[in-house]
C-alpha cells in the first residue's frame, strides 16, 4: 500500500513540512532554473522556497533558449547568482545598478544543482552570461548537517538565496520562514537515519 503524501510539500506525510512554512513576498523576484536530477531528490531545497516565496518561479531544464517563460523574464532587470568570471559583490552590485531602480522591479536568477551541473547550465545558456552577476560575501556557515561538502562555506540553494535577499535589501530579517523549513527538513532525516548513522556519516 503506497505511503500517503502531502499535497502541498509532496512529502511523506509522516514528515510532512506544512506546520513550519509561511508564505511571504520576496524582495525581487525569484526565479530558480533547477537542473533535472535535482527535481525528484528527497532533501533538495529549492522547493522549499517555492512552498515559502509567493514571487518565485521554478524552471526545470539544462538548455532555456527557447523556452518562452524564461525568455520574457529576461526582457526584464535581472541579476543571477553565480561566481562567474565578471561576477561582483552584492555591494558593487547595488552602487552600479540599484542607485535609480527599484529592487522590486528585478529577477534574481538562481541556479539549482551540484557544482559541475550548475556549470553546465551556466555555458549551456549565454543569454546569462549578459547579465549582472553577483557573488556573497562572507556568511555564517552552512547548516545542511548531512551533505558532505568540501568546506562549510558551501551553502545549499535555499541558504543561498536567502542570504542573496536579505544582503540585496539591506535586511537580515527578512525570509525566516524558508531556514526554519530547511531546518525542519534537516532534523527530520537525522531522525529518520538515527543519531548513530548519522555521527559516523556526517560528524568525521
Amino acid at each position: 500500500m503506497p505511503r500517503k503524501v502531502c499535497i502541498r510539500c509532496q512529502r511523506p506525510a509522516s514528515v510532512c513540512l506544512c506546520k513550519y512554512i509561511t508564505r511571504s513576498q520576496a524582495p525581487m523576484n525569484l526565479v530558480i532554473l533547477q537542473h533535472p536530477s535535482e527535481q525528484k531528490k528527497a532533501i533538495g531545497t529549492a522547493k522549499i522556497l517555492d512552498l515559502c516565496i509567493d514571487n518565485s518561479i521554478h524552471i526545470v531544464g539544462e538548455c532555456f533558449s527557447n523556452h518562452q517563460e524564461f525568455e520574457q523574464i529576461l526582457q526584464q532587470p535581472c541579476v543571477v547568482l553565480f561566481p562567474s568570471d565578471d561576477a561582483v559583490s552584492v555591494n558593487t552590485f547595488q552602487l552600479n545598478y540599484l542607485q535609480d531602480s527599484d529592487l522590486q522591479s528585478w529577477n534574481l536568477i538562481v541556479i539549482d544543482g551540484t557544482w559541475r551541473k550548475a556549470k553546465k547550465i551556466w555555458y549551456l545558456n549565454p543569454q546569462l552570461h549578459s547579465l549582472p552577476s553577483i557573488v556573497l560575501s562572507q556568511c555564517e556557515p552552512s547548516t545542511y548537517r548531512i551533505r558532505k561538502v568540501p568546506n562549510h562555506a558551501y551553502l545549499s540553494t535555499v541558504e543561498a538565496v536567502v542570504v542573496a535577499l536579505r544582503e540585496l535589501a539591506n535586511d537580515q530579517t527578512l525570509l525566516e520562514s524558508p531556514l526554519t523549513v530547511f531546518n525542519a527538513m534537516i532534523d527530520q532525516q537525522i531522525q529518520i537515519m538515527g543519531d548513530e548513522t548519522y555521527q559516523n556519516n556526517y560528524q568525521k
